[in-house]
Protein backbone atom coordinates (compact mmCIF):
# COMPACT_ATOMS: atom_id res chain seq x y z
CA UNK A 1 0.00 0.00 0.00
CA UNK A 2 2.87 2.36 0.75
CA UNK A 3 4.35 1.71 -2.70
CA UNK A 4 1.04 2.52 -4.38
CA UNK A 5 0.72 5.66 -2.30
CA UNK A 6 4.22 6.70 -3.31
CA UNK A 7 3.18 6.60 -6.97
CA UNK A 8 0.39 9.12 -6.29
CA UNK A 9 2.17 11.32 -3.79
CA UNK A 10 5.93 11.03 -3.18
CA UNK A 11 6.86 9.76 0.26
CA UNK A 12 9.76 11.11 2.26
CA UNK A 13 12.94 9.06 1.76
CA UNK A 14 12.96 7.82 5.36
CA UNK A 15 9.42 6.41 5.14
CA UNK A 16 10.08 4.92 1.72
CA UNK A 17 13.26 3.28 3.03
CA UNK A 18 11.28 1.69 5.84
CA UNK A 19 8.68 0.47 3.37
CA UNK A 20 11.28 -1.19 1.13
CA UNK A 21 13.04 -2.65 4.19
CA UNK A 22 9.86 -4.23 5.53
CA UNK A 23 9.02 -5.56 2.09
CA UNK A 24 12.47 -7.20 1.99
CA UNK A 25 11.70 -8.90 5.30
CA UNK A 26 8.28 -10.14 4.22
CA UNK A 27 9.65 -11.51 0.94
CA UNK A 28 12.42 -13.36 2.83
CA UNK A 29 9.88 -14.90 5.22
CA UNK A 30 7.95 -16.19 2.21
CA UNK A 31 11.19 -17.65 0.77
CA UNK A 32 11.10 -15.12 -2.10
CA UNK A 33 14.83 -14.52 -1.83
CA UNK A 34 15.45 -12.79 -5.16
CA UNK A 35 12.53 -10.42 -4.57
CA UNK A 36 13.77 -9.78 -1.04
CA UNK A 37 17.18 -8.75 -2.35
CA UNK A 38 15.60 -6.42 -4.93
CA UNK A 39 13.60 -4.69 -2.19
CA UNK A 40 16.74 -4.38 -0.05
CA UNK A 41 18.62 -2.77 -2.93
CA UNK A 42 15.77 -0.27 -3.38
CA UNK A 43 16.00 0.55 0.32
CA UNK A 44 19.74 1.13 0.01
CA UNK A 45 19.23 3.41 -2.98
CA UNK A 46 16.55 5.52 -1.28
CA UNK A 47 18.55 5.67 1.94
CA UNK A 48 21.23 7.82 0.30
CA UNK A 49 18.81 10.74 0.57
CA UNK A 50 18.26 10.30 4.31
CA UNK A 51 20.49 12.28 6.67
CA UNK A 52 21.87 10.35 9.67
CA UNK A 53 20.62 7.06 8.22
CA UNK A 54 22.51 4.71 10.54
CA UNK A 55 19.30 3.63 12.32
CA UNK A 56 17.69 2.68 9.01
CA UNK A 57 20.89 1.02 7.84
CA UNK A 58 20.96 -1.06 11.02
CA UNK A 59 17.40 -2.25 10.37
CA UNK A 60 18.30 -3.18 6.80
CA UNK A 61 21.43 -5.08 7.86
CA UNK A 62 19.35 -7.09 10.32
CA UNK A 63 16.85 -7.99 7.60
CA UNK A 64 19.64 -8.97 5.21
CA UNK A 65 20.87 -11.21 8.01
CA UNK A 66 17.41 -12.75 8.37
CA UNK A 67 17.35 -13.35 4.60
CA UNK A 68 20.75 -15.10 4.65
CA UNK A 69 19.77 -17.11 7.75
CA UNK A 70 16.56 -18.25 6.04
CA UNK A 71 18.68 -19.43 3.10
CA UNK A 72 20.93 -21.34 5.56
CA UNK A 73 23.86 -19.11 4.59
CA UNK A 74 24.88 -18.70 8.20
CA UNK A 75 28.32 -17.16 7.63
CA UNK A 76 26.80 -14.32 5.60
CA UNK A 77 24.00 -13.94 8.15
CA UNK A 78 26.56 -13.53 10.91
CA UNK A 79 28.27 -10.69 9.02
CA UNK A 80 25.00 -8.81 8.54
CA UNK A 81 23.89 -9.32 12.15
CA UNK A 82 27.22 -8.02 13.44
CA UNK A 83 26.87 -4.87 11.32
CA UNK A 84 23.28 -4.46 12.54
CA UNK A 85 24.42 -4.81 16.15
CA UNK A 86 27.13 -2.17 15.75
CA UNK A 87 24.71 0.27 14.12
CA UNK A 88 21.92 -0.28 16.65
CA UNK A 89 24.30 0.06 19.56
CA UNK A 90 25.51 3.36 18.09
CA UNK A 91 22.04 4.77 17.39
CA UNK A 92 19.84 3.23 20.12
CA UNK A 93 22.22 2.72 23.00
CA UNK A 94 22.89 -0.37 25.15
CA UNK A 95 19.40 -0.62 26.73
CA UNK A 96 17.22 -0.93 23.64
CA UNK A 97 15.10 -4.08 23.22
CA UNK A 98 15.83 -3.73 19.50
CA UNK A 99 19.46 -4.41 20.35
CA UNK A 100 18.48 -7.63 22.14
CA UNK A 101 16.83 -8.93 18.94
CA UNK A 102 20.11 -8.67 17.06
CA UNK A 103 22.01 -10.24 19.97
CA UNK A 104 19.54 -13.13 19.83
CA UNK A 105 20.12 -13.48 16.09
CA UNK A 106 23.90 -13.51 16.56
CA UNK A 107 23.66 -16.25 19.17
CA UNK A 108 21.25 -18.44 17.20
CA UNK A 109 23.38 -18.14 14.04
CA UNK A 110 26.48 -19.31 15.90
CA UNK A 111 24.54 -22.37 17.01
CA UNK A 112 23.85 -23.29 13.40
CA UNK A 113 27.51 -22.77 12.58
CA UNK A 114 28.17 -25.26 15.42
CA UNK A 115 30.11 -22.66 17.39
CA UNK A 116 27.79 -22.47 20.42
CA UNK A 117 30.46 -21.28 22.85
CA UNK A 118 30.97 -18.18 20.68
CA UNK A 119 27.23 -17.56 20.47
CA UNK A 120 26.40 -18.01 24.16
CA UNK A 121 27.52 -14.54 25.37
CA UNK A 122 25.19 -12.91 22.82
CA UNK A 123 22.22 -14.91 24.10
CA UNK A 124 23.05 -14.26 27.73
CA UNK A 125 23.27 -10.52 27.01
CA UNK A 126 19.97 -10.57 25.09
CA UNK A 127 18.13 -12.31 27.93
CA UNK A 128 19.64 -10.09 30.62
CA UNK A 129 18.86 -6.91 28.62
CA UNK A 130 15.22 -7.89 28.16
CA UNK A 131 14.82 -8.82 31.81
CA UNK A 132 16.30 -5.49 32.88
CA UNK A 133 14.34 -3.30 30.46
CA UNK A 134 11.08 -5.22 29.91
CA UNK A 135 10.67 -7.23 33.10
CA UNK A 136 10.88 -11.01 33.75
CA UNK A 137 7.48 -11.94 32.27
CA UNK A 138 7.56 -10.00 29.00
CA UNK A 139 6.89 -12.26 25.97
CA UNK A 140 10.02 -10.93 24.22
CA UNK A 141 12.09 -12.96 26.71
CA UNK A 142 10.89 -16.23 25.16
CA UNK A 143 13.20 -16.20 22.13
CA UNK A 144 16.52 -15.59 23.91
CA UNK A 145 15.51 -17.92 26.76
CA UNK A 146 14.76 -20.77 24.34
CA UNK A 147 17.82 -20.11 22.19
CA UNK A 148 20.07 -20.00 25.25
CA UNK A 149 18.59 -23.31 26.37
CA UNK A 150 19.19 -24.79 22.93
CA UNK A 151 22.74 -23.43 22.97
CA UNK A 152 23.44 -25.15 26.29
CA UNK A 153 21.90 -28.36 24.96
CA UNK A 154 24.37 -28.35 22.05
CA UNK A 155 27.24 -28.51 24.52
CA UNK A 156 25.65 -31.24 26.63
CA UNK A 157 24.56 -28.99 29.53
CA UNK A 158 21.11 -30.54 29.71
CA UNK A 159 20.33 -29.64 33.33
CA UNK A 160 20.85 -25.94 32.58
CA UNK A 161 19.09 -26.12 29.22
CA UNK A 162 15.71 -27.53 30.25
CA UNK A 163 14.65 -24.80 32.76
CA UNK A 164 15.34 -22.12 30.14
CA UNK A 165 13.33 -23.96 27.49
CA UNK A 166 10.44 -24.44 29.92
CA UNK A 167 10.53 -20.75 30.85
CA UNK A 168 10.26 -19.90 27.15
CA UNK A 169 7.38 -22.38 26.79
CA UNK A 170 5.47 -20.80 29.68
CA UNK A 171 5.91 -17.33 28.17
CA UNK A 172 4.68 -18.51 24.75
CA UNK A 173 1.63 -20.26 26.24
CA UNK A 174 0.79 -17.20 28.35
CA UNK A 175 0.94 -14.99 25.24
CA UNK A 176 -0.45 -17.17 22.43
CA UNK A 177 -2.07 -20.20 24.08
CA UNK A 178 -1.08 -23.85 23.79
CA UNK A 179 -2.04 -24.22 20.11
CA UNK A 180 0.50 -21.96 18.44
CA UNK A 181 3.55 -22.24 16.18
CA UNK A 182 5.84 -20.91 18.92
CA UNK A 183 4.71 -23.63 21.32
CA UNK A 184 5.32 -26.30 18.66
CA UNK A 185 8.86 -25.02 18.11
CA UNK A 186 9.76 -25.05 21.81
CA UNK A 187 8.18 -28.47 22.37
CA UNK A 188 10.30 -29.74 19.49
CA UNK A 189 13.43 -28.54 21.28
CA UNK A 190 12.36 -30.17 24.53
CA UNK A 191 11.69 -33.51 22.81
CA UNK A 192 15.12 -33.48 21.16
CA UNK A 193 16.68 -32.63 24.53
CA UNK A 194 14.93 -35.60 26.15
CA UNK A 195 16.01 -37.88 23.29
CA UNK A 196 19.63 -36.83 23.83
CA UNK A 197 19.17 -37.86 27.47
CA UNK A 198 17.78 -41.27 26.36
CA UNK A 199 14.52 -40.51 28.15
CA UNK A 200 11.78 -42.95 27.02
CA UNK A 201 9.07 -40.27 26.89
CA UNK A 202 10.82 -38.37 24.08
CA UNK A 203 9.11 -40.23 21.22
CA UNK A 204 5.60 -39.84 22.66
CA UNK A 205 6.24 -36.14 23.32
CA UNK A 206 7.38 -35.60 19.76
CA UNK A 207 4.43 -37.51 18.32
CA UNK A 208 2.00 -35.31 20.30
CA UNK A 209 3.81 -32.27 19.00
CA UNK A 210 3.49 -33.47 15.40
CA UNK A 211 -0.27 -33.82 15.91
CA UNK A 212 -0.40 -30.31 17.38
CA UNK A 213 1.41 -28.92 14.32
CA UNK A 214 -1.02 -30.75 12.02
CA UNK A 215 -3.96 -29.24 13.92
CA UNK A 216 -2.72 -25.72 13.13
CA UNK A 217 -3.55 -26.15 9.43
CA UNK A 218 -1.83 -23.78 7.02
CA UNK A 219 -0.40 -21.75 9.90
CA UNK A 220 1.68 -24.74 10.94
CA UNK A 221 2.80 -26.05 7.53
CA UNK A 222 6.37 -24.75 7.63
CA UNK A 223 6.81 -25.75 11.26
CA UNK A 224 5.41 -29.23 10.53
CA UNK A 225 7.91 -29.73 7.71
CA UNK A 226 10.79 -28.86 10.04
CA UNK A 227 9.24 -30.93 12.82
CA UNK A 228 8.97 -34.10 10.74
CA UNK A 229 12.75 -34.22 10.23
CA UNK A 230 13.47 -33.80 13.93
CA UNK A 231 10.68 -36.25 14.77
CA UNK A 232 12.35 -38.81 12.52
CA UNK A 233 15.63 -38.12 14.32
CA UNK A 234 14.03 -38.58 17.76
CA UNK A 235 12.50 -41.90 16.65
CA UNK A 236 15.94 -42.89 15.34
CA UNK A 237 17.61 -42.06 18.67
CA UNK A 238 14.92 -44.07 20.42
CA UNK A 239 15.52 -47.10 18.20
CA UNK A 240 12.20 -46.90 16.31
CA UNK A 241 13.58 -47.11 12.78
CA UNK A 242 10.26 -47.95 11.10
CA UNK A 243 8.65 -44.91 12.72
CA UNK A 244 11.58 -42.73 11.66
CA UNK A 245 11.27 -43.89 8.05
CA UNK A 246 7.53 -43.07 7.96
CA UNK A 247 8.08 -39.54 9.31
CA UNK A 248 10.99 -38.81 6.97
CA UNK A 249 9.03 -40.04 3.95
CA UNK A 250 6.14 -37.79 4.97
CA UNK A 251 8.52 -34.83 5.04
CA UNK A 252 9.83 -35.60 1.56
CA UNK A 253 6.35 -35.61 0.00
CA UNK A 254 5.11 -32.53 1.88
CA UNK A 255 6.44 -29.92 -0.58
CA UNK A 256 9.14 -27.52 0.55
CA UNK A 257 10.01 -23.92 -0.14
CA UNK A 258 13.58 -22.93 -1.09
CA UNK A 259 16.11 -21.99 1.55
CA UNK A 260 15.54 -23.81 4.83
CA UNK A 261 13.00 -26.05 3.10
CA UNK A 262 15.70 -27.29 0.72
CA UNK A 263 18.04 -27.93 3.66
CA UNK A 264 15.29 -29.94 5.36
CA UNK A 265 14.98 -32.08 2.22
CA UNK A 266 18.73 -32.72 2.24
CA UNK A 267 18.69 -33.67 5.94
CA UNK A 268 15.60 -35.85 5.50
CA UNK A 269 17.26 -37.76 2.64
CA UNK A 270 20.43 -38.26 4.67
CA UNK A 271 18.56 -39.53 7.73
CA UNK A 272 16.31 -41.71 5.55
CA UNK A 273 19.37 -43.34 3.97
CA UNK A 274 20.66 -43.99 7.49
CA UNK A 275 17.38 -45.62 8.54
CA UNK A 276 17.15 -47.74 5.40
CA UNK A 277 20.69 -48.98 6.01
CA UNK A 278 19.71 -49.87 9.59
CA UNK A 279 16.82 -51.93 8.17
CA UNK A 280 19.03 -53.67 5.61
CA UNK A 281 17.35 -51.98 2.63
CA UNK A 282 20.73 -51.22 1.11
CA UNK A 283 19.88 -50.65 -2.54
CA UNK A 284 17.29 -48.01 -1.68
CA UNK A 285 19.62 -46.59 0.97
CA UNK A 286 22.30 -46.09 -1.70
CA UNK A 287 19.84 -44.38 -4.07
CA UNK A 288 18.57 -42.01 -1.37
CA UNK A 289 22.13 -41.33 -0.18
CA UNK A 290 23.14 -40.40 -3.74
CA UNK A 291 20.29 -37.86 -3.77
CA UNK A 292 21.49 -36.46 -0.44
CA UNK A 293 25.10 -36.22 -1.65
CA UNK A 294 23.87 -34.25 -4.68
CA UNK A 295 22.60 -31.70 -2.14
CA UNK A 296 25.96 -31.62 -0.36
CA UNK A 297 26.33 -27.80 -0.41
CA UNK A 298 23.09 -27.59 1.60
CA UNK A 299 24.23 -30.23 4.07
CA UNK A 300 27.48 -28.31 4.55
CA UNK A 301 25.56 -25.61 6.42
CA UNK A 302 25.37 -28.08 9.34
CA UNK A 303 28.77 -29.82 9.63
CA UNK A 304 27.49 -32.77 11.70
CA UNK A 305 25.47 -33.82 8.64
CA UNK A 306 28.67 -34.26 6.64
CA UNK A 307 30.07 -36.57 9.31
CA UNK A 308 26.88 -38.65 9.32
CA UNK A 309 27.14 -38.87 5.54
CA UNK A 310 30.60 -40.45 5.90
CA UNK A 311 29.19 -43.07 8.29
CA UNK A 312 26.17 -43.95 6.16
CA UNK A 313 28.25 -44.06 2.98
CA UNK A 314 30.78 -46.50 4.46
CA UNK A 315 28.06 -48.67 5.96
CA UNK A 316 26.12 -48.94 2.69
CA UNK A 317 29.26 -49.69 0.66
CA UNK A 318 30.26 -52.50 3.01
CA UNK A 319 26.76 -53.96 2.93
CA UNK A 320 26.71 -53.91 -0.86
CA UNK A 321 30.00 -55.79 -1.09
CA UNK A 322 32.82 -53.26 -1.18
CA UNK A 323 36.08 -54.47 0.41
CA UNK A 324 35.44 -53.79 4.08
CA UNK A 325 38.97 -53.08 5.27
CA UNK A 326 39.36 -49.51 3.89
CA UNK A 327 35.80 -48.59 4.84
CA UNK A 328 36.27 -49.86 8.39
CA UNK A 329 39.52 -47.95 8.68
CA UNK A 330 37.71 -44.80 7.55
CA UNK A 331 35.05 -45.41 10.20
CA UNK A 332 37.70 -45.83 12.90
CA UNK A 333 39.20 -42.49 11.85
CA UNK A 334 35.71 -40.93 11.93
CA UNK A 335 35.15 -42.29 15.43
CA UNK A 336 38.41 -40.74 16.62
CA UNK A 337 37.19 -37.35 15.32
CA UNK A 338 33.78 -37.70 16.96
CA UNK A 339 34.71 -38.84 20.46
CA UNK A 340 36.14 -35.56 21.81
CA UNK A 341 33.02 -33.58 20.86
CA UNK A 342 30.57 -32.32 23.49
CA UNK A 343 27.85 -31.88 20.83
CA UNK A 344 25.18 -34.51 21.64
CA UNK A 345 24.49 -34.96 17.90
CA UNK A 346 28.07 -36.09 17.43
CA UNK A 347 28.14 -38.08 20.67
CA UNK A 348 25.16 -40.14 19.49
CA UNK A 349 26.75 -40.58 16.07
CA UNK A 350 29.94 -41.78 17.79
CA UNK A 351 27.86 -44.38 19.66
CA UNK A 352 26.35 -45.59 16.38
CA UNK A 353 29.74 -45.85 14.68
CA UNK A 354 31.25 -47.61 17.71
CA UNK A 355 28.41 -50.14 17.84
CA UNK A 356 28.69 -50.79 14.11
CA UNK A 357 32.44 -51.35 14.31
CA UNK A 358 31.98 -53.69 17.27
CA UNK A 359 29.64 -55.86 15.20
CA UNK A 360 32.49 -56.70 12.74
CA UNK A 361 30.40 -56.05 9.63
CA UNK A 362 31.11 -57.43 6.21
CA UNK A 363 29.37 -57.66 2.84
CA UNK A 364 26.01 -59.36 2.57
CA UNK A 365 26.39 -63.16 2.18
CA UNK A 366 26.08 -64.27 -1.43
CA UNK A 367 23.68 -67.13 -2.24
CA UNK A 368 25.37 -70.50 -2.60
CA UNK A 369 25.05 -72.33 -5.91
CA UNK A 370 22.47 -75.11 -6.02
CA UNK A 371 25.18 -77.76 -6.69
CA UNK A 372 28.81 -77.71 -5.63
CA UNK A 373 31.20 -77.03 -8.53
CA UNK A 374 33.03 -80.01 -10.10
CA UNK A 375 36.60 -80.37 -9.05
Amino acid sequence: RLMLAAEREPLGPALLTRAWTQLALLEARESHYAESLVAARHAEAVMTGVPHADRLRGDLENILGVRAYSMSDYATALEHFQKAYDLRLKTLGPDSPELSKVLNNLGATNDYLRTPEEGRPFLEKALALNERVLGPKHPQLAEPAFNLGRNLMLTGQFDRAEPLMRRALDLKIATYGKASVGVVNINRGLSVLHAFQDRPEAIAEMDRNVELARSLGKDGVSELQALLVDAGYVHHLGGDHAGAIALLRENLVSGQKPGKGAVRVARAKLFLANELAEQGQLAEAQAVLDEAVALLPLLASLPDNLLRKEYVQARVRIGLGSPPAPELEALRALLARLKPSRDPNLQHLAREVDAYLASSPGPLPQPRPAHPPHR
